[in-house]
């Protein structure tokens, strides 16, 4: 009989520690309802044992027991019941409402995150065509600069060939002298009339 007191005292915190689970999660586990309308069956059938056999036997083996537990009357244990009943069925009635707010809140958040890709493809895709576009303008950019430098190397290239050809080399720097005297002349008439 003391093991059946023992049984109905573990069932009773089983009960309690499964009903603590389920206030502090975010949401109702139907697996949990289940254990704990199961462990609810038992303790039923416990307490009827118990009803039936005779309280007094009860109290003198558990109070030769070394360890002391406080054996719940049959008022008591009934309270317990319909209390943890009545908690069950709360609890089986929020089911559903937090099921659906669960999924309309996970909905919610992959809308949100349906948005952010969405934002972030289109970031990238602009960012893409930025590149594709400074790429062109470098690679037109890089073209023209070695257009520039061959020109360059080629009139460098004449200057010098002319100069060695020439046998007088006052004869070079005078052709020189005039082409910057002309020059000169040249930007001062642009600047004057543009």
């Amino acid at each position: 009989m003391t093991s059946t007191v023992d049984t109905f005292i573990y069932l009773q915190r089983d009960i309690e520690q499964s009903f603590q689970r389920l206030e502090t999660s975010s949401f109702v586990d139907p697996n949990l309802l289940h254990h704990i309308s199961c462990t609810i069956d038992d303790l039923e059938e416990i307490h009827r044992l118990l009803s039936t056999s005779n309280a007094d036997e009860i109290t003198t083996k558990s109070s030769s027991s070394v360890s002391f537990v406080k054996i719940p009357s049959a008022d008591e244990r009934e309270v317990f019941l319909r209390q943890n009943r009545e908690k069950l069925d709360v609890f089986k009635r929020q089911t559903p409402i937090n099921e659906d707010q669960q999924l309309r809140n996970q909905d919610e958040h992959l809308d949100t995150i349906h948005k952010s890709i969405v934002s972030l493809k289109n970031l990238s895709q602009n960012i893409h065509q930025e590149i594709d576009d400074h790429l062109r303008v470098l690679d037109t950019l890089g073209t023209e600069m070695i257009e520039s430098q061959n020109r360059v190397e080629n009139l460098h290239r004449k200057t010098k060939n002319f100069l060695l050809n020439s046998s007088d080399g006052v004869a070079g720097h005078t052709c020189l002298f005039s082409i910057a005297v002309l020059l000169f002349f040249l930007i001062i008439i642009l600047i004057l009339f543009v």
